[in-house]
């Protein structure tokens, strides 16, 4: 898991594999960046180390994001007037088409 003792470790231990972290996912992340992709494991094919990223940091910040949406909806009278009229046409529509 990236950032632990164990990660730098492993690393450490075989300083000749291609490392897949976080920025060489950045890097080759659109379709138009893979073009490069294959010159990155030359002579390295079965000397790959993918490193993860933390889930407890991501699950926090995921957590963080999620509170502050469900905060800027639930204390923003604007967006829970768009929000009760767009499910209450739904709601209503949705069920005309069911009976």
């Amino acid at each position: 898991i990236e950032g632990t003792a164990h990660a730098q470790g492993i690393i450490e231990s075989f300083p000749d594999s291609r490392l897949i972290d976080d920025e060489f996912l950045k890097k080759y992340y659109s379709a138009e960046r893979t073009k490069g992709l294959a010159g990155e494991f030359k002579g390295r094919e079965s000397k790959v180390i993918v490193l993860l990223p933390n889930i407890e940091i991501i699950t926090n910040d995921i957590c963080k994001c999620l509170a502050n949406f469900v905060n800027v909806v639930t204390e923003n009278p604007v967006y829970r007037e768009i929000l009760n009229d767009k499910s209450t046409i739904v709601n209503y529509y949705g069920r005309v088409v069911d009976d």
